[in-house]
């Protein structure tokens, strides 16, 4: 049976009033207009959906889903503002409510279409009863936006949405638990799909496979990890998450930890704040209205960054054990201290890792096992250490049993005469330095 569209219209009237004017703003909650195709990703997700399909035609794009059937609290959510079902959940993605009116930038009148919910809603707030549309099985919910905005062509709202999606790239399904499969169709033709699968799924660490269609070349695989945190009130759970990724090597048969330069917080989808750490982080963080950025003096914020922290240091140990944390996986770890200055918001992540990461030297050689680098044996190198000011210790010098300068992770050495790279201090002791470069020495757990 649907839901009383009239008696919610007539509520909506008494909540915000028979104007709209002071509404208009929600159509442009996102510098980038397309930033709603987020907002249904986020809905599918939360209606447990597993694929969510998005058909471009050249006067409307309609977005249809298999998750969970719609009913009347989402029909009043959908229809509110800041008050939809998931306002005070944070173990669902968004606040409905008004995260779904930035599809105003391209249509006036959606429709949505779920079981025997059929409306239409109108100005923001007011839902009307809408003819039924049939929906083909596997398909539970359909989306239907009109390009009907009088200060945009339908050209021009069809060409931006494709590109978007041509554009929008597999990491977004990184880290949903339901959606696996996104596919695109557009008016002439073209068409594309993002996909995901877990190769290994544990309680804890999970391998993710990313997929582009259209680019065949594209395969990503990704270390994901997570750990359980308790809400403030109640007993449920989220889960703060970080993910590592993987590339294959010619040299051995386990794939290698490598940075990410483009590694922004990831609220289930990314944001505007970037993390400088060189894998991603992700985790139920309240955030602006746009939910763009995050506020970092919230202490719900601060107290996921300090689990995340614990988080990354707690899957060193295990990474080890698997030959995953070798010295290429250096650069993905937070070992630059000018980027994590005291007080930064992710400055927990470092000092979590320095404290699990040690090796200590006063300045002389440094013996050392065995280790691999980016040759074709294993050599039994010295490192040379020279320490100064404060973040002064540098790695001046690798050498083979001949004398040569070697190659670490692609990271060149020189010798004290003049040295090529330096890696700022993990530490910011002179007199007692601890520095990932000269980890795999020992391990801290």
């Amino acid at each position: 049976m649907p839901s009383n569209y009239q008696k919610i219209l007539q509520d909506n009237l008494r909540e915000y009033g028979e104007g709209v004017r002071h509404l208009a703003f929600l159509g442009r909650l996102y510098s980038d207009r397309t930033h709603f195709m987020f907002e249904l990703l986020q809905n599918a997700e939360d209606a447990r959906a597993t694929q969510i399909l998005f058909e471009v035609y050249p006067d409307r794009l309609e977005v249809l889903h298999d998750g969970r059937l719609f009913d009347e609290r989402d029909v009043r959510g959908i229809c509110g503002v800041g008050d939809g079902t998931k306002i005070e959940d944070l173990t669902q993605i968004g606040k409905f409510g008004i995260g779904f009116k930035s599809v105003y930038a391209y249509t006036s009148s959606p429709e949505i279409h779920s079981g025997s919910e059929h409306f239409q809603i109108v100005n923001y707030v007011r839902p009307f009863q809408a003819d039924p549309r049939e929906i083909a099985s596997p398909w539970t919910t359909r989306f239907v936006f009109p390009f009907d905005r009088p200060d945009m062509k339908e050209e021009q709202a069809s060409a931006e949405i494709i590109r978007r999606l041509r554009n929008l790239n597999a990491r977004t399904l990184l880290f949903l638990r339901s959606i696996g499969r996104l596919r695109w169709s557009g008016p002439e033709g073209e068409s594309g799909e993002y996909s995901r699968h877990f190769d290994h799924l544990g309680q804890i660490v999970r391998i993710a496979i990313l997929k582009d269609s259209n680019d065949v070349n594209f395969r990503e695989k990704w270390l994901a990890c997570q750990r359980a945190v308790t809400l403030p009130v109640g007993t449920n759970t989220v889960a703060v998450e970080a993910a590592f990724l993987l590339q294959e090597t010619k040299k051995s048969e386990k794939p290698a930890i490598v940075r990410i330069e483009d590694s922004p917080l990831v609220v289930f989808f990314p944001t505007e704040k970037l993390t400088k750490l060189g894998f991603l982080v992700q985790g139920p963080y309240r955030t602006t209205p746009a939910r763009d950025n995050i506020p970092t003096d919230d202490a719900w914020n601060q107290m996921l960054v300090d689990e995340t922290a614990q988080l990354v240091s707690s899957v060193l140990g295990p990474m080890k054990k698997q030959g995953l944390l070798t010295p290429g996986c250096l650069e993905a770890l937070p070992i630059d201290v000018g980027s994590f200055p005291p007080g930064s918001m992710f400055r927990p992540i470092f000092d979590a890792v320095k404290q699990t990461v040690r090796v200590h030297c006063s300045g002389g050689a440094v013996a050392c096992a065995q280790r691999r680098a980016d040759c074709d044996e294993s050599i039994s190198a010295g490192y040379e250490a020279q320490v100064g000011r404060r973040e002064a210790l540098e790695i001046v010098a690798v050498r083979d049993a001949a004398g040569g300068c070697r190659r670490l992770s692609g990271i060149r050495c020189g010798d004290r005469r003049g040295f090529s790279h330096g890696f700022p201090l993990l530490s910011e002791q002179a007199d007692s330095v601890s520095h990932p470069m000269m980890d795999f020495v020992e391990y801290v757990g």
